[in-house]
């Protein structure tokens, strides 16, 4: 990544076919590493790099530009929509804990294992980030640094299964395979659950570790934290789309089928040339000087054509997909998480939001953060749509929000 900026600790690229055979994930539930080998033998290889960012918190200046952002609530999951115009990009959540897929390995199956399950070269990005010491000081699966979050930013991610958590009862999930019931259910039943894409769908992940385990009210450093650390990982996003070169691929010169066309062509290609050179000198129409230069053009065209993958043009509009971050294990408010997110996405410039409700319960809570976002714009939004974030995160606090209880996923 070519991007400079003071709050940038890290960033790196991983070739994807060095580091999934490198560093392979280690699954340590036999239903996963029976997932994981389904997925893997059955998936196309991987071409193109991974990239890799860590960032410290934004400074966050008194006076902030709140954008107007268009906000949807989506009741489906997680869909990884890789978007089909190149001014486009779409970043999605992982709810990391402190380690960054810490848990992928194990018998649970919440947000963030169902996310490495489904990319599986998120697990041996953790493994690479433990175990490679060429790595910079910095490269570590760590969400946060002395107690202060420092957001991951993780682009060009090939997305290869889809896992149906679905509750199905008539194929054997009658409750689901969302956290602990992963563990519960036959192992074919699980199996069968699993979808192999065609070719991957490229995801961008934006992860950060929420508070976790308060009790009673939600106080000013808390309510401070979510807000900063949503407004870098969400500006770190933007920045990233609109900087970076080498971003997503152009998925129809994706695969083995299209590498062996374009070693056909390439053949085709130089034939061509030799065939054209023959006449050239048979003819002796043309001087040497410009045959030299014609051949040159005709190199440079076969190298033009034989790049794997093809890079699209640089994302210029940023679609954050939210959800209740912080809301199920760690038992967060997800009515002041829906009103954060929502200030921290538009105080970064996020252009588009699609917030993730899953559930009639999740809706309520959405509409009501949303209600409760809009009152309070009335009460802090200055002049030229600016507010002080200071008086507004206190004035947060004054809403008295409690925390809730773990629903133990």
């Amino acid at each position: 990544m070519s991007l400079k900026h003071p709050q940038l600790l890290c960033s790196l690229s991983f070739e994807l076919k060095t580091l999934i055979s490198e560093f392979e994930p280690e699954f340590t539930h036999i239903t996963k590493s029976l997932c994981n080998e389904k997925i893997t033998r059955s998936s196309k290889p991987l071409f193109g790099n991974l990239s890799f960012s860590k960032w410290s918190l934004f400074p966050i200046k008194n006076q902030l530009l709140i954008k107007n952002t268009e906000v949807k609530e989506t009741l489906g999951p997680f869909d990884y929509v890789t978007s089909e115009n190149d001014n486009e990009v779409h970043w999605y959540p992982n709810f990391a804990d402190y380690y960054l897929f810490g848990f992928y390995s194990g018998p649970l199956l919440a947000q963030d294992e169902l996310q490495v399950l489904e990319h599986p070269s998120l697990g041996s990005l953790r493994q690479a980030l433990i175990h490679d010491t060429s790595l910079p000081k910095n490269a570590t699966p760590l969400t946060r640094k002395n107690g202060v979050p420092t957001p991951v930013l993780i682009y060009n991610v090939p997305r290869q299964a889809i896992l149906d958590i679905a509750p199905n009862k008539e194929k054997g999930r009658p409750f689901g395979l969302y956290g602990n019931q992963f563990a519960r259910t036959n192992r074919k039943v699980v199996l069968d659950a699993v979808s192999i894409l065609n070719s991957p769908t490229w995801s961008n992940i934006y992860a950060m570790e929420a508070p976790k385990y308060g009790l009673g009210k939600y106080t000013l450093s808390q309510i401070k934290e979510i807000f900063s650390s949503c407004y870098t990982s969400f500006s770190a996003a933007k920045l990233v789309s609109q900087e970076e070169e080498n971003f997503g691929f152009d998925q129809t010169l994706y695969g083995l089928e299209n590498s062996s066309q374009n070693e056909t062509e390439k053949e085709k290609t130089e034939n061509e040339k030799e065939e054209k050179k023959e006449k050239e000198k048979e003819n002796g129409k043309k001087k040497k000087e410009k045959t030299i230069e014609e051949n040159k053009e005709n190199e440079k065209e076969i190298l033009d054509f034989v790049e794997i993958p093809r890079v699209r043009k640089v994302p210029r509009k940023v679609i954050l997909h939210l959800g209740h971050w912080g809301c199920g294990a760690y038992g967060g408010n997800k009515v002041l998480m829906t009103l954060l997110q929502l200030l921290a996405a538009k105080a970064a410039g996020a252009d588009n939001v699609y917030y993730h409700t899953f559930t009639k319960i999740g809706s309520e809570s959405f509409n009501k953060g949303v209600e409760s976002f809009e009152n309070l714009l009335q009460e802090v939004i200055e002049k030229e749509n600016l507010l002080n974030i200071e008086k507004t995160l206190k004035k947060i606090e004054e809403m008295n929000f409690e925390w809730g209880e773990s629903d133990r996923n």
